[in-house]
């Protein structure tokens, strides 16, 4: 009997080998032309939405993020996704309560021009806890292309990264392209949520959780839009934001202390390649690391706090104490304990 062996990886990303011809200077120079299409340049404080707020686009869009995961999408596709609903909300009002209906179609549109098996209407109606149908989800399909006037094949971020990091000559300095390519999609898939989340980075590699998770969205009807930057990286062009996570990865990677380089010199080499002011760079380079640094305070917190469940439910009192604790004034119900 032959032996069978499993040749399949789990890399996420399922492309064809590169082809010289697409790194051409016309490429890239078209690419920059056409970009501007597709800038959502969505905000909340000029928009025609009643109902929807920024945090209520920033949970529905970590949502979206987590299916894309446990569904091993390849990267763009949930940046494709965002960039479907933003533009929706620019264009159309619509309530509250059809806002996870409205990610479920982008999800369902964007798979279908970058994944090579898209996601099936039945999956995404289970990850909403069965709170839309199939044939909602098949109309609104036609109600976002129409609204967007069939114009799907957008331009994202990630879709510049080859053409610039293939320009920086990183090898000189032995600088993998694929380590900063990575970095940089990480950081670009934080952006397109318009603000950070409590995820770690590490979760953000394709790699989903073992067990499917459904979700019903409960928007709260009265949210805090008072906080600034909620949806702050939907007004920059997917190339501006393609260079400054370049460069917040090459800086975490040691571009300036490890490989004794300049920052400035790296962003003029950017500014550059992309027609931008090196000072516009400046400024969205400084916004991620703020973003990066709030990221992982959220992370550390979550942390803290699980650890302090664990070691409560871990440390069991003997039973002497029990006993002298039963006339206390201690709370017993969790919800009259104020942290």
């Amino acid at each position: 009997m032959m032996d069978l062996h499993c040749c399949e990886t789990t890399e996420n990303e399922i492309t064809a080998c590169d082809d010289k011809t697409l790194h051409h200077e016309r490429v890239l120079e078209n690419m920059i032309k056409n970009e501007d299409r597709y800038v959502p340049m969505y905000s909340s404080s000029a928009n025609i939405q009643t109902e929807i707020t920024d945090p209520m686009i920033m949970i529905v869009g970590e949502w979206m993020m987590e299916v894309c995961e446990e569904q091993k999408c390849q990267d763009d596709v949930f940046l494709l996704a965002m960039n479907y609903m933003y533009r929706f909300l620019k264009t159309t009002n619509i309530k509250k309560n059809q806002l996870q209906l409205l990610g479920a179609a982008c999800m369902f549109l964007a798979s279908k021009l970058r994944e090579p098996k898209p996601l099936p209407a039945d999956t995404l109606v289970f990850y909403t806890d069965h709170s839309i149908t199939k044939n909602m989800l098949m109309k609104w399909e036609l109600l976002v292309l129409s609204k967007l006037k069939w114009d799907v094949v957008a331009i994202v971020p990630v879709d510049f990264l080859p053409h610039l990091l293939m320009r920086l000559n990183l090898e000189r300095f032995e600088i993998r392209r694929e380590m900063v390519k990575k970095h940089a999609k990480i950081l670009i898939t934080l952006c397109a949520k318009g603000k950070s989340a409590a995820v770690g980075l590490d979760g953000l590699d394709g790699r989903g959780p073992e067990t499917k998770r459904t979700v019903a969205l409960k928007v709260p009807g009265t949210v805090d839009c008072s906080q600034p930057n909620q949806c702050r990286f939907t007004s920059y062009h997917p190339s501006l934001i393609a260079c400054a996570c370049i460069v917040s990865a090459l800086c975490g990677l040691g571009w300036v202390n490890k490989y004794q380089q300049t920052l400035d010199g790296l962003l003029r080499r950017l500014a550059e390649l992309i027609a931008v002011e090196t000072e516009i760079m400046r400024v969205l380079v400084t916004q991620i690391d703020e973003m990066i640094k709030e990221n992982f305070n959220d992370v550390k917190d979550n942390k803290n706090v699980c650890e302090e469940v664990t070691r409560s439910e871990q440390c069991t009192p003997p039973p002497g104490k029990i006993r002298d604790h039963k006339t206390a004034n201690t709370p017993t119900d969790v919800h009259d304990i104020y942290f």
